[in-house]
């Protein structure tokens, strides 16, 4: 069976709505960021995006070290070292 698709845009925001066989996906875009999770009911779709966009749009706003931890450096850190030899 093809899959059902029909797009929904609600107005004010960036977020769609795609009806697919087993519920819907949300897809929102946000500042460049773009995501998107499969629900089970378009309600649920739609929570989702309107607290993602939300939560996106309020981290954008923050100064850059406001929105980056102490931990996500140094988590990011060895893939960026793994690259380099270093001597002493």
């Amino acid at each position: 069976m093809a899959h059902l698709r029909a797009s929904l845009i609600i107005e004010g925001t960036m977020a769609s709505f795609t009806k697919t066989e087993r519920g819907f996906r949300a897809f929102i875009k946000v500042d460049g960021t773009r995501e998107s999770k499969s629900f089970k009911t378009k309600r649920e779709a739609t929570e989702w995006a309107t607290a993602r966009e939300l939560q996106i749009s309020e981290s954008k706003s923050k100064p850059l070290g406001e929105q980056f931890t102490l931990r996500d450096a140094l988590r990011k850190c060895p893939k960026l070292v793994d690259h380099y030899t270093f001597y002493i």
